[in-house]
């Protein structure tokens, strides 16, 4: 009946035992038995020819029989296990051959296997000669918390695994006996554990002069690498190998240890050095000065050198820099310079100016910032040195706001996008709250001096949700295809350019997301650059109909819409595509998302779905385009029948408060269920 299941989760049950016909599930990819009382498994369990994960961990088995379905007198493991329940049962399925042929990971921790227990070996009455016999795919093992005891035999067994990883044997009871110094043959080809990264074995009785000796270097074809670290495992050549108490060492803490004993090694050596020819050059004097190591200075890392000389703080540095700046700068060497100090002149650091003009605050930098920014992004060359940039007197707004819109921050050259960033409208707390924290540090500046932070960007962007009035005249704007508003809510509103000509500002726009921008049915809208100039409401989707005729794409989810504002005539203008040279060609909506809202019905679509009356399939309806009508996490109370008529991919209803049709229509059967299921109730 369940012949097909990939994944089984039967962990934490108390399980004791496994039916036989448990092993006829032989499609079985994952299975996790962990935690339960199982002391034994079904045999031809460890010939199911997909499983890729197996979990046995924390029960009591006492043996992992992997020749078991192969070996046994009583087993068929080409066969179905015989029930007594009907023929049905007797079928032939197919199994492996071999044990767990694509087993990758296997878990046996915390159980009661010993390491003679571990069935590893092709029997002689198999047919099949005697060699390895464990899952040869086999990448991790975990044999953890098991009284392993003496391990020579399991250890050369699983040194032949070609793809073999990771192999730990934590509190696993074994000593030194498991790791001989005749472990391995240096003339064994493939060397022993090919591709095994990882060998856990603390917390047990081995210790490391004893791996040293076992794992030897040229036999591996491996450099062993004691130190622990919270990382990965090294590159490839490194075996990382896990002895005794488990110390997880930082990456850092691993480097200084490294360096000091460099640093010991060079200064023994030079030590050592010295001693000698200090013996074999003076002979007629005493021993003393040949024994006695000389006292040699060892080398030092760079920011010993600077505390010596006092340049561990910035002030310090600045200091030194100006200094050498102002040798740099003094006559030539045939002059000789005077004793007298010259006074130098020390330059300041960003921070320390804003501290004289009582710029200290967050806010004050921001300000100076954003200033700075708007004079560097209107300079213009002088004519009489065009190297010399001039800034000009009174900035202009707007190219500075356009500048900062090219930046590549915001617009992606390459998908003709432009994605402007979030705006959140202020409110008590980050209006008026007092910071925990401030910092002298400088900001960091672009190589022209100007800063270069995103906040810095942005406070060069005007404030209203779509100011089309700065978008219009880049001059990426008859080429822009996608354009990203999300999240702007400071001014929900739009700012359009004076131009009343009714050619689209925005002529290849395809993608227009208005995600959480605290929009409703209107609109503010202002026809100025002036920010204090007169706004008219008008309604929001009358004109988007207006302002881009070529969406195909528009996301409004997350505002506060209401069904109010999708009317049959403003839907039928929004949706459909039309040709009509009078007014203005559209291409159609394909994607229409408005989750999110405060939607009570669709009856607008209703007058919509006129259009597909008499027609088999909606797809004879050329001005019909839309194939995605998003209307998840509103408050609508009923689908009106009608809505199955529109030929739609994809229709998402979730999180309304509607109870009819029920759930299981559409996640049992998809768009198409509920669509079929809504058509079967028109009247």
């Amino acid at each position: 009946m369940f012949g097909s299941l990939k994944t089984i989760d039967l962990h934490n049950n108390k399980l004791t035992y496994l039916p036989d016909t448990f092993a006829d599930l032989t499609a079985l990819t994952i299975l996790d038995l962990s935690h339960n009382q199982l002391q034994s498994l079904p045999t031809n369990l460890w010939a199911l020819p997909n499983l890729t994960t197996l979990n046995l961990s924390h029960n009591v088995l006492v043996a992992l029989p992997f020749s078991s379905p192969f070996t046994s007198s009583d087993s068929n493991p080409l066969s179905r296990t015989v029930d007594p329940r009907g023929d049905w049962y007797g079928q032939n399925i197919t199994r492996a051959v071999k044990p767990l042929p694509k087993l990758t990971t296997l878990d046996v921790s915390y159980n009661c296997i010993t390491a003679q227990s571990v069935d590893h070996r092709r029997s002689v009455q198999s047919g099949q000669g005697d060699g390895v016999w464990l899952p040869e795919g086999l990448m991790k093992l975990d044999l953890s918390f098991n009284p392993l005891g003496e391990s020579t035999a399991l250890l050369r067994a699983l040194s032949l695994l070609k793809n073999l990883q990771e192999l730990k044997a934590e509190h696993a009871d074994i000593g030194n006996n498991s790791f001989p110094a005749n472990l391995f043959s240096a003339s064994s080809s493939p060397p022993p554990f090919a591709r095994l990264t990882v060998l856990d074995i603390g917390e047990t009785h081995v210790t490391k002069p004893a791996i040293e000796a076992a794992l030897l270097p040229n036999v591996l074809r491996k450099t062993l690498d004691f130190d622990i670290t919270a990382g990965p495992p090294k590159a490839e050549g490194v075996l990382r190998v896990i002895v005794g108490k488990k110390i997880i060492k930082e990456a850092w803490e691993i480097e200084a240890e490294r360096r000091v004993a460099a640093r010991l090694n060079r200064a023994r050596n030079v030590n050592l050095d010295t001693s000698e020819e200090t013996y074999f050059s003076t002979p007629t004097k005493t021993l003393t000065s040949a024994i006695r190591p000389a006292k040699q200075e060892a080398a030092k890392e760079a920011w010993e050198i600077e505390a010596e000389q006092g340049l561990l703080t910035e002030g310090a540095k600045r200091r030194a820099r100006a200094l050498a700046a102002t040798h740099a700068a003094s006559p030539s060497t045939s002059n000789p310079p005077s004793n007298k100090p010259q006074p130098v002149q020390v330059q300041k650091e960003p921070w320390e100016i804003e501290a004289e003009m009582g710029l200290l605050t967050a806010g004050g930098r921001r300000r100076a910032r954003a200033a700075a920014m708007a004079a560097s992004l209107s300079v213009s060359p002088s004519p009489e040195n065009p190297s010399t940039p001039v800034a000009s007197a009174t900035p202009s707004p707007t190219a500075s706001s356009g500048s900062a819109l090219s930046n590549p921050q915001y617009y992606n050259v390459a998908t003709q996008t432009l994605t402007l960033p979030a705006s959140v409208a202020l409110t008590m707390k980050n209006a008026f709250g007092h910071a925990r924290s401030f910092s002298f540090a400088p900001a960091k500046s672009s190589s022209s001096g100007v800063p270069a932070s995103s906040s810095d960007l942005a406070l060069a962007i005007p404030t209203p949700t779509l100011p089309l009035a700065v978008i219009a005249i880049q001059s990426f704007a008859s080429t822009l295809k996608s354009l990203i508003l999300n999240n702007r809510r400071m001014d929900p509103s739009f700012n359009l350019p004076l131009d009343e000509s009714g050619s689209p500002f925005l002529p290849q726009l395809e993608e227009l997301s208005l995600q959480d921008c605290n929009l409703g049915n209107t609109v503010s809208v202002s026809r100025s650059q002036d920010a204090n100039a007169a706004r008219t409401n008008e309604l929001l989707l009358p004109l988007l109909v207006k302002l881009f005729p070529n969406l195909r794409t528009l996301d409004l989810s997350y505002n506060n819409l209401t069904s109010d504002a999708l009317g049959g005539d403003v839907l039928s203008s929004l949706i459909l595509a039309t040709n009509n040279i009078e007014t203005q060609p559209r291409k159609g909506l394909r994607h229409l998302r408005l989750r999110g809202n405060k939607l009570s019905n669709l009856d607008g679509f209703i007058s919509v779905s006129g259009l597909f009356k008499g027609h088999k399939d909606g797809r004879d309806v050329e001005s019909w385009k839309l194939e995605e009508l998003d209307v998840r996490d509103n408050e609508i109370g009923r689908l009106p029948p009608e809505l199955g008529l529109l030929p739609l991919d994809v229709l998402l209803v979730d999180g309304n408060v509607f109870r009819v049709p029920p759930r299981r229509v559409w996640e049992r059967e998809g768009t198409k269920g509920l669509l079929g299921w809504l058509r079967g109730r028109i009247e």
